[in-house]
């Protein structure tokens, strides 16, 4: 069976990192195949269509040019009477040619937000089944935060230099196809003029993705102060303290920075740019002086010089448009190598296939051993967790307690199987979870963090996630609710239970206690064998807390319930207490047994108890 020590997981979660090369023109076949399948995997029949309008269009302009020569040759000879034959066709295809580019505009549009749907749907897999060490590291945070921007605006880039691309291309070949009609010796002109806009390009695309890319940890820095600035439940705290000051001085040092950055690279954009220009004028000089060499040597006509005249500046802009739009391309090609680097995430090497399958029922949870289990976040230089053992029944009440640090939250999240260890093994009903799918030993736990989650939707909605599949069940969730005293102050909203329970997208909000309820109400909607509270009863007064660990007591009946507390009035009725130190287990014991022993739990006992006393006594005098 493989384990993964934490150098390993450390190289798991910066993979995206550690792939990361320097990349050039000779990937771009790769680059453009990549975001080529992106697009025709999203709508394959609407991307063949736009490009055959869009390459129909670009032909009709190579004809228009042959059209206007025919027309300036038949009035040089015949006057009037013989320009209405070919303006006639030139205005036919000048209409057909607007349509198709009006029919190929609105499809461009409706297939650009296709695949911003599908880049941004394919991301969100990625957040929302990634391993959870991920989450600890920030160099994940960074390439998810560039892969999240970039999904919302690289998609039209993408679609719209691979729809225009083509006909680009077909463009220019209909124009040089008329030019060669016109005069064959243009050729090489044309051929030469492309090569300075391509390096230029080049030079630009890869400017623009090293600028984004270098930006990304400053602009997580400074969305994070603006949210902490602005945000609701910051903002007394904020103005308590005095920090606004502070803060608003951290977030303009980083946008100064930015500032700095964006100087720099602007600067370099200018000279690419500088240099651009005058190579467009070098151009535009060359085709000047080599057509009227041409003509004044006899090689053209007038009509040809005509027709080569409105050639230049249509050639011109398709060559150039050519040039950034193959520039565009390139930069948002990286992205999507970027963005593909961030989808195989998913697959992720640890994930391997089940073996095995937990139950479904709630009597299907009878035993939960840990034999010598071993933890260490990503990046970080000590274990969180040193050689735990322990075993845990179906219907018992166990507690876990330690000083802050300790590792009880980090064993709740193994136990969930949000987490794995580096060594060691988790033995559920005796089979090993490495052996078993995480969704299937998830669907029999149900989990409530102290930092628990206040969603911005309906009282039904924030109770109805923790069994989303039964999010219909109205009784249920009432049920839940009483269960957690919920049902007692959520009845009273305007709505009830469909009430909004935020400032933002409503007018109701809750106390932290009433928010405390909902996250419990949301534990017990799960109705699983294995509930594990984190901290249940901190924003809870002493009625309240005794009033759930009376509802905990009648729905311990075949389900085991792991508390994790500071309050020892919360965990003495437990029938087993872990007493974790530095990631160790340092006691096991009933309260009694602890109590005997004399030792860390019964220090930390009698510090809380003695602190209450105190305070009461202060309260009274």
């Amino acid at each position: 069976m493989s384990r993964f020590s934490a150098e390993q997981q450390q190289r798991f979660v910066d993979q995206w990192e550690k792939r990361r090369q320097k990349k050039d023109y000779r990937q771009f076949p790769r680059l453009l195949k990549q975001a080529l399948q992106l697009v025709w995997e999203t709508s394959r029949g609407m991307m063949f269509l736009i490009v055959t309008l869009r390459i129909a269009s670009a032909v009709m302009s190579g004809a228009m040019l042959l059209l206007g020569r025919d027309a300036l040759a038949a009035f040089g000879s015949a006057g009037m009477n013989g320009l209405f034959g070919p303006l006639g066709m030139l205005g036919l295809l000048f209409v057909l040619s607007t349509i198709f580019g009006l029919i190929s505009g609105e499809l461009e549009t409706f297939l650009t937000d296709s695949v911003q749907r599908k880049t941004m749907d394919e991301v969100l897999d990625v957040a929302t089944s990634v391993r959870l060490e991920a989450y600890e590291s920030p160099q994940f945070f960074d390439h998810l935060k560039r892969i999240e921007t970039n999904a919302l605006n690289q998609p039209a880039t993408v679609v719209g230099a691979l729809m225009q691309l083509p006909a680009n291309l077909a463009g220019i070949v209909a124009v040089v196809g008329a030019l060669l009609i016109l005069q064959p010796l243009l050729l090489p002109v044309v051929l030469l003029s492309m090569i300075p806009l391509a390096l230029i390009a080049r030079l630009s695309g890869r400017q623009a993705f090293e600028f984004a890319k270098a930006r990304v940890l400053g602009d997580r820095q400074r969305d994070y102060l603006r949210s902490v600035l602005t945000g609701k439940d910051e903002a007394k705290e904020v103005r308590a303290f005095g920090a606004g000051i502070e803060l608003r001085a951290r977030y303009e040092r980083l946008y100064n920075e930015y500032l700095k950055q964006l100087r720099v690279y602007r600067r370099k954009r200018m000279a690419v740019s500088f240099a651009g220009s005058m190579g467009t004028l070098g151009i535009v000089g060359a085709w000047a002086l080599f057509i009227g060499s041409l003509y004044a040597t006899g090689q053209t006509s007038g009509a040809n010089l005509g027709a080569g005249a409105m050639a230049i500046p249509l050639l011109l802009g398709r060559i150039f448009g050519f040039v950034q739009l193959f520039g565009a391309l390139y930069t948002s090609a990286l992205f999507i190598q970027d963005y593909r680097e961030f989808l195989a995430l998913k697959q992720s090497p640890d994930a391997g296939p089940a073996t095995g399958n937990a139950g479904s029922s709630a009597d299907a949870f009878r035993q939960l051993t840990v034999e010598d289990v071993r933890f260490t976040y990503p990046g970080a230089s000590q274990e969180t967790l040193r050689g735990i053992n322990m075993t845990i029944r179906t219907g018992q009440v166990i507690a876990l307690v330690g000083e802050n640090g300790s590792g009880k939250t980090t064993l709740a999240k193994l136990f969930a199987h949000l987490f794995r260890p580096a060594s060691g093994r988790i033995l559920w009903d005796g089979v090993d979870v490495e052996n078993l799918r995480p969704e299937d030993i998830q669907k029999q736990i149900s989990i409530i963090f102290q930092d628990f989650v206040r969603y911005q939707m309906s009282a039904a909605d924030n109770i109805a996630l923790g069994r989303a599949a039964s999010a219909s069940d109205q009784a249920a969730i009432v049920e839940a609710a009483s269960q957690a005293g919920a049902d007692e102050f959520l009845k009273h909203l305007e709505k009830g239970y469909e009430t909004i329970l935020s400032k933002a997208f409503g007018v109701v909000d809750l106390s932290i206690g009433q928010w405390q309820r909902i996250a419990l109400a949301r534990a017990f909607f799960r109705n699983a064998p294995f509930i594990i509270l984190d901290e249940p009863t901190a924003a809870l007064d002493a009625r309240a807390e005794y009033a759930l660990f009376e509802r905990i007591r009648e729905l311990r009946r075949g389900r085991t319930i792991l508390l994790i507390s500071h309050r020892f009035s919360t965990v003495r009725s437990a029938d087993i207490i872990f007493v974790l130190k530095d990631g160790i287990i340092v006691e096991t014991g009933s309260h009694a047994e602890l109590m005997t022993t004399n030792g860390l739990y019964a220090e930390l006992y009698n510090l809380q108890v003695s602190t209450s006393l105190n305070e009461s006594a202060t309260a009274s005098s």
